[in-house]
C-alpha cells in the first residue's frame, strides 16, 4: 500500500503481544485487549513524529581528542563479510587504522558461534594491540574474549551486547530505540490505523529481539489496530531456508499491507525476491540502509524505506575510541544516530553510502588525530 490512508484519532488500546501459533514459523503479535492501555497518537502527532524521524538523531562528531598513538595493530572481526553493511564497516575501519599509522587486518566471523570464536583466537595468535568486534554479542564469545584480554589485547565492540559481567573495553552505542520508532512511524503512515503487517522475525539474537520488541511497541502506539504477523527464522537460516519461510508467510497472508525486515541483508538474500514475486502491493521497511538496498529504494523495487546507520562512520569512530583508550582516555559519544530514509527523503546520491550529515567524517578524524 503506497498511499496514506485517512486517519482517525486512535483510542487507547492494548499493549499485548498475544502470541498464537499459526504453523509454518508464523505467530501473531497484535490485536487483543489488555488491562494495561498504551497511549496512542493522532494523525497530526504522527506527522510530527515523521518530521523528527526524517531529521534523524545525529549529533556532532567529537570536537577534540588525542593525537594518533603510534605503532598499534588492530584485528577487525565482523559478524560476516557477506553483509554489505559489515563489509563497509570493515573497509572503513581498516582505512581509519591505516590513517592512524596502525597495522590492521580483518578476519570474517562467518555468521556462526564457531566462526566468531575461531576468528578471535586466530586474531590472538597474531598478537594485535586490539580487536574490534562488529555485530557479535558477548555471551557466545566470552571465553575467547577473556583469553584476548589475558593476552593484554583491548577488545572493542560495535553493535553487540556485552556480557552480564562486562568484558568489553568499550563499545559503540547504536540508537535502536530511535530506529524502532522510525520503522513503526513509516509503516503506520502507509498502512493507516489498521492493517496486517508481516514481520520477518529473528528468533535467536538478543540485540535483534530487543529491536523487534521495540518496533512492535512503537507500532502499537501509532497503528493500534494493526495486526503483526511474525514469520520466524534464525540467523543460520539466512539464505534459502529463510527465503522459503518468507515465501510461505507471504502466501498465507495475501491481505498484508506492509513488510518489516530485521536487517537489509535479509532482503538481498531472498526476501526481496519473494516480495517481488508474490504480487502483493506491500510497503517494505528494510534495515540499516546498506548501499545495495539504497539502490532498491531508488528503483522502487523490493524495498521502500530503511533506517540509516552510518556503518562507514562507525569504522572511524571505533578507531577513534581505541586511540583514546591507548592514550589512557575514555571513549566519548561519537554523535552517531539514525535517520529515516525513503525515496523522497534523505536518499544519498546514486553510488554513495548512507552517511547521514557526516560526509566529511574522514577529514574530521584525520585533522583531530593530526595525521
Amino acid at each position: 500500500m503506497r498511499t496514506r490512508l485517512t486517519w482517525a484519532l486512535a483510542s487507547a488500546s492494548a499493549l499485548a503481544l498475544a502470541l498464537s501459533a499459526c504453523g509454518g514459523g508464523e505467530s501473531s503479535a497484535g490485536g487483543g485487549t489488555s488491562s494495561q492501555p498504551v497511549a496512542t497518537v493522532s494523525h497530526a502527532e504522527l506527522d510530527q513524529r515523521l518530521a523528527e524521524d526524517y531529521r534523524g538523531t545525529f549529533k556532532e562528531l567529537p570536537a577534540s581528542g588525542p593525537k594518533a598513538v603510534p605503532g598499534k595493530s588492530v584485528a577487525i572481526i565482523p559478524i560476516t563479510q557477506l553483509s554489505p553493511t559489515f563489509a563497509a564497516f570493515t573497509k572503513e575501519a581498516k582505512a581509519a587504522a591505516e590513517a592512524l599509522g596502525w597495522t590492521a587486518f580483518a578476519i570474517d566471523g562467518k555468521l556462526s558461534t564457531q566462526g566468531y570464536n575461531s576468528a578471535i583466537r586466530q586474531a590472538i595468535s597474531q598478537h594485535p594491540d586490539a580487536i574490534v568486534i562488529s555485530g557479535i554479542n558477548c555471551d557466545p564469545v566470552r571465553q575467547a574474549v577473556l583469553e584476548a584480554k589475558k593476552a593484554g589485547i583491548k577488545v572493542y565492540s560495535v553493535y553487540g551486547d556485552d556480557c552480564d559481567e562486562p568484558v568489553w573495553d568499550g563499545m559503540q552505542p547504536v540508537d535502536l530505540e530511535g530506529a524502532a520508532r522510525m520503522r513503526a512511524d513509516w509503516v503506520a503512515s502507509k498502512v493507516g490505523p489498521s492493517g496486517k503487517v508481516i514481520e520477518s522475525y529473528i528468533t535467536d539474537d538478543p540485540v535483534l529481539l530487543r529491536f523487534q520488541a521495540a518496533t512492535e511497541r512503537e507500532l502499537k502506539k501509532v497503528c493500534p489496530d494493526c495486526e503483526v504477523v511474525r514469520v520466524e527464522w534464525a540467523l543460520g537460516d539466512l539464505g534459502e531456508a529463510m527465503k522459503g519461510k518468507i515465501a510461505t508467510g507471504l502466501l498465507r497472508n495475501p491481505d498484508a499491507k506492509a513488510f518489516i525486515a530485521p536487517f537489509d541483508a535479509s532482503i538481498l538474500f531472498g526476501s526481496g525476491a519473494d516480495i517481488q514475486g508474490s504480487g502483493l502491493d506491500l510497503a517494505v521497511m528494510g534495515g540499516e540502509c546498506s548501499a545495495p538496498n539504497l539502490v532498491l529504494i531508488r528503483d522502487g523495487a523490493q524495498q521502500d524505506a530503511c533506517t540509516g546507520y552510518p556503518f562507514s562512520v562507525f569504522g572511524w569512530s571505533s578507531m577513534d575510541a581505541l586511540n583514546r583508550i591507548f592514550a589512557n582516555e575514555k571513549p566519548v559519544d561519537a554523535g552517531l544516530g539514525v535517520q529515516l530514509i525513503d525515496k523522497d527523503h534523505n536518499l544519498p546520491p546514486a553510488g554513495q553510502d548512507f552517511l547521514g550529515p557526516l560526509a566529511d567524517f574522514r577529514e574530521h578524524y584525520r585533522t583531530m588525530w593530526g595525521v
